[in-house]
């Protein structure tokens, strides 16, 4: 493992060192000077800070698929192909997002049109694509071979969405990539995906360097674009690995992407039952609802203190995922609990705040 990483040792200090120069010039409010004043109402965040940790960690992946000579050594050719492809069709998405890190003014019906874009690019590669294991839909899905990509596409906007969704604590969205990339290395090692086995190491490797930057104390985020790239690279890494290994059974995708998916489909639903628009941003997330909370205790940091609480829930599937595996009894087990946890948290901490704000009125 060393010395894979060795290898990228020149890209390591590069990354570091855009981390470092952005950093420098924001706290020379260079940002007062390019007019990159991010007033969004939604963020739980004091102060300005760079949100282009996201930006220098595609840059980075970006150069080294396409620049890297040694990368043979590494990886195998048809991977090289497929993932310097992927890279270079999220660029479209990617500068859409950084103009929205900066400026913060595009809207949301723009950005779901690129991030659908990218998707259908990426989706038009030569993948092997993972069978559904629905004893109906997968016989209707055979018959009808572009109902897969349709899926799939979807189902990367899904998890792209979802990640810009949980991005609102110090390091949650980086916990929450690596976690899943955790996964996808355990899966590899026994599978024998030597590819996925490199690949989820370097993620993770950059990953923490991020991190350092990103928590407990932020001193850049990763930005919608950090999100959106994070999001579909998750999606399409666990997508390239249950379609490469057909034995693996495809449900213990659902555990690995379970976080973001469910953000997402249980935000539109709770959107739609409460009467609002489903693209309007909100603060009832989970993280969002536990920062509220935190906040009004008066302890130091509050931001860093979620971030510990909701990262947990996202470690669940790397502690079992070897576990159930091949078994679809337990993959359901695994599933339920994930549900039954996230919900439970999301009404319990709705209840104290509220129970909270009941008090405070009696008083």
């Amino acid at each position: 493992m060393i010395k894979v990483l060795a290898e990228y040792f020149p890209f390591t200090l590069i990354f570091i060192s855009l981390n470092f120069f952005i950093i420098f010039l924001w706290n020379r409010k260079i940002w007062l000077k390019i007019n990159t004043i991010y007033n969004e109402k939604h963020k739980i965040h004091a102060g300005q800070i760079p949100r282009l940790g996201g930006f220098f960690l595609y840059l980075t992946f970006l150069f080294i698929f396409l620049f890297y000579k040694n990368l043979d050594n590494t990886f195998t050719d048809f991977f090289i192909s497929i993932f310097s492809s992927i890279f270079i069709y999220l660029l479209p998405l990617i500068l859409v997002s950084l103009y929205e890190d900066l400026y913060g003014n595009v809207n949301p019906l723009v950005r779901i049109i690129f991030i659908m874009f990218s998707c259908i690019l990426i989706m038009s590669l030569n993948l092997d694509l993972p069978i559904i294991d629905i004893p109906v839909i997968r016989n209707y899905f055979n018959n009808h071979d572009y109902l897969y990509y349709i899926f799939y596409i979807f189902c990367l906007m899904i998890v792209a969405n979802g990640k810009n969704m949980i991005d609102g604590l110090n390091g949650l969205l980086i916990l929450s990539s690596i976690s899943m990339f955790l996964c996808l290395y355990k899966l590899s090692i026994i599978v024998g995906h030597s590819d996925l086995i490199y690949f989820s190491i370097i993620m993770i490797y950059f990953l923490s360097i991020i991190l350092i930057f990103n928590y407990p104390i932020a001193k850049i985020f990763m930005g919608d674009t950090g999100a959106y790239f994070l999001g579909i690279i998750c999606g399409i890494s666990v997508i390239y690995f249950f379609g490469s290994n057909p034995e693996v059974l495809t449900w213990n995708a659902i555990v690995i992407l379970f976080y973001p998916s469910f953000e997402v489909l249980f935000t539109i639903l709770r959107r739609i039952f409460n009467n609002q628009n489903i693209t309007s941003p909100d603060l009832d997330h989970n993280h969002n609802l536990l920062f509220r909370y935190i906040k009004k205790t008066k302890i130091k940091h509050p931001n860093s203190i979620c971030t510990l609480f909701i990262f947990p829930q996202m470690l669940i599937p790397y502690f079992f995922i070897d576990y159930v595996f091949n078994d679809l009894v337990k993959v359901f087990i695994l599933l339920s609990i994930q549900i039954f946890i996230y919900l439970s948290f999301h009404f319990i901490i709705k209840f104290l705040i509220k129970g909270r704000i009941s008090l405070k009125q009696s008083i």
